[in-house]
C-alpha cells in the first residue's frame, strides 16, 4: 500500500485530549475559523486556529472535547501562532466531524 509508515513514525505523534474552554471569532484568517482555547489539564492550556466555523457555532464547541495533535510546532495563521492541531474527520461533502473520546476522557491524556 501507498503512503504506509512504519509503527515507529505513528508514535512520534502526540495526540492528546483537551477541552475547549472559549471559541472567538478570528476573521483574520483565510478560511472561516476560530481561535480556541484548549484546556490540557496538568499540560496547561494551548491556543489553536481551527477552520470549524461552517461546521460548529462557538457554543457548541465551548466545553467540547477534542483530540488534538500536541507535538507540533506553532505554525503562524494570520500573525497567530496556531500552538496544536485539532483533528476531525472530513465527509465527501467536505463537512467537519471533530474526534472525541467515547466516553469523555480526563483533558490531557494520551491517545495511544
Amino acid at each position: 500500500m501507498e503512503g504506509q509508515i512504519e509503527l515507529a513514525d505513528f508514535q512520534k505523534v502526540d495526540l492528546r485530549v483537551g477541552a475547549v474552554l472559549v471559541a472567538e471569532e478570528f476573521p483574520k484568517a483565510r478560511k472561516p475559523s476560530y481561535l480556541l482555547t484548549i484546556d490540557f489539564g496538568p499540560l496547561g492550556t494551548r491556543r489553536s486556529v481551527a477552520a470549524l466555523k461552517t461546521d460548529y457555532s462557538p457554543a457548541q464547541l465551548a466545553g467540547r472535547q477534542v483530540v488534538c495533535v500536541f507535538n507540533f510546532p506553532p505554525r503562524r495563521i494570520a500573525g497567530f501562532d496556531s500552538e496544536v492541531l485539532v483533528l476531525a474527520a472530513t465527509e465527501a461533502n467536505g463537512a467537519l466531524r471533530l474526534l472525541a473520546p467515547d466516553p469523555e476522557a480526563t483533558p490531557g491524556s494520551f491517545i495511544s
